[in-house]
């Protein structure tokens, strides 16, 4: 890459960068990566801890939630990614153009600068988690040292790395973790906290106790790709280039083979994390709801990392609550870099949408990246020492996760019956699914908020 090249934001669409799509399934394989990037941001809080805790505390009887948390909101994100695809913009430029009162921005773009103060709170019980973590191979770290050796740790990546660096040490963190997981859950059907099909079928009752309404929530929220996620594929997909690559939307012929082209590299892309995710979701859960529930032991406070860490020890021994300590931290830590380095992105159209900044201007676009990948991390590790319960953070954070998937399914919708070019409509199944999907979505958040209050 040459200097000159080196500074166009990647937000900007050159007329002359664009590429014809890969034909093959083979082909198609080498330009995923936007989906694992986004993978390794779910693993983290909303299985290692949401999903687990959720288990533990309702058994196997919310286990529907956890499904349709990973099969419904793929449709979402589909979505966004083919809007990204065929305008070349990231979700916040989309929303700012959506109908509605504005104060400078959209509405719905200041839902996400609301929802991002509330991740900030979530972000800090990861922080708080990755701390426990490292306390248990190096018992004499404070949580004070551990979290602010955690914070250096993710300045210094996420001010001197890049994508394709991010892209590659987070899905390698993920597929380990996800696979040793997936083994021991298998091996529970060997142990005394063997689980059974009754169990199992017991949990697609779609029934829902009030005192678990908060926790199913928040975990509806965050496990399978959450709002937050959503809205970040967006910029992973800018970051990777599909925009780039499809060109300008010049309405040629040319120009909507690239679009359909590109657009089932993203569907690849998405539908093979959205395999990985959820197959980890069901074996955290199952780990949760089998062991943790067995054992009555609910994963909180400063003991979050060593109970979660039953699940492991149970089937394998003593000997795993190492292995736990060091797949947690790789698994947590992973979610922090993830997750701040597409938020340096969104914080970026953030303020191009109140007119701070210009996201397509490189000098903009690098000095945001460089001050929010340092200020990010602080704001967490205050968080994480001044509010020391891990876990209740993150079901704060799958709250607000959770209520943003509403404006997600406005913006999905608009887009798919008002903006989308006829020449690229998808097919009739894609629209039942989204149609579908987004109305189950919804009365999932509803259901979920009555049952809180009875």
């Amino acid at each position: 890459m040459t200097p000159a090249e080196a500074k166009i934001s990647p937000y900007q669409l050159p007329k002359d960068k664009y590429q014809a799509p890969p034909t093959s399934f083979r082909e198609r394989l080498k330009f995923i990566g936007p989906g694992i990037v986004v993978t390794a941001s779910i693993v983290g809080s909303g299985e290692l801890i949401a999903t687990t805790t959720l288990g533990a505390r309702a058994g196997f009887i919310a286990l529907w939630a956890i499904l349709l948390s990973c099969l419904l909101k793929v449709i979402l994100q589909l979505e966004m990614g083919r809007m990204t695809i065929t305008t070349g913009k990231p979700t916040l430029a989309f929303w700012d153009m959506l109908p509605g009162p504005r104060l400078v921005a959209n509405w719905a773009v200041w839902c996400w600068g609301i929802l991002l103060c509330v991740k900030f709170i979530q972000f800090g019980g990861i922080v708080g988690g990755c701390g426990q973590s490292l306390m248990i191979p190096f018992p004499g770290l404070g949580l004070t040292t551990a979290a602010l050796m955690v914070m250096i740790a993710v300045i210094l990546i996420l001010v001197f790395g890049r994508y394709d660096f991010i892209e590659k040490i987070t899905g390698l963190f993920v597929f380990l973790f996800v696979v040793f997981t997936v083994g021991v859950a298998i091996m529970t059907l060997f142990t005394p906290w063997a689980f059974s099909l009754k169990d199992v079928l017991s949990g697609l009752t779609f029934r829902l106790p009030p005192e678990i309404a908060f926790y199913a929530l928040g975990a509806f929220g965050i496990t399978g790709i959450g709002g937050d996620e959503i809205v970040m594929y967006s910029y992973w997909c800018v970051e990777k280039g599909y925009s780039a690559l499809t060109g300008p939307a010049d309405k040629s012929p040319e120009w909507y083979d690239r679009a359909r082209g590109w657009i089932r590299v993203m569907y690849l892309d998405a539908v093979i994390a959205m395999v990985i995710y959820t197959v980890a979701t069901i074996a955290f859960y199952i780990l949760g709801a089998s062991i943790l529930h067995g054992m009555e032991k609910i994963p909180a406070g400063m003991e979050l990392v060593k109970t979660l860490a039953h699940m492991y020890v149970e089937p394998l021994g003593p000997w795993a609550l190492y292995v736990v300590a060091i797949g947690g931290f790789i698994v947590l830590f992973s979610t922090l870099i993830s997750w701040t380095a597409a938020n340096q992105r969104i914080v970026a159209d953030f303020l191009t949408r109140l007119k701070l900044i210009d996201l397509e201007n490189y000098t903009h676009l690098n000095t945001v990246i460089i001050i929010s990948g340092i200020a990010l991390p602080i704001v967490y590790t205050l968080i994480a020492l001044v509010w020391k319960a891990p876990a209740f953070l993150v079901f704060i954070g799958g709250w607000g996760t959770a209520l943003i998937l509403l404006v997600i399914i406005f913006g999905a919708l608009y887009h798919r019956y008002r903006l989308l070019d006829k020449e690229l409509r998808p097919s009739i199944f894609y629209d039942l699914y989204l149609i579908v999907g987004s109305l189950a979505i919804a009365l999932v958040i509803v259901y979920t908020v009555i049952r809180l209050l009875d």
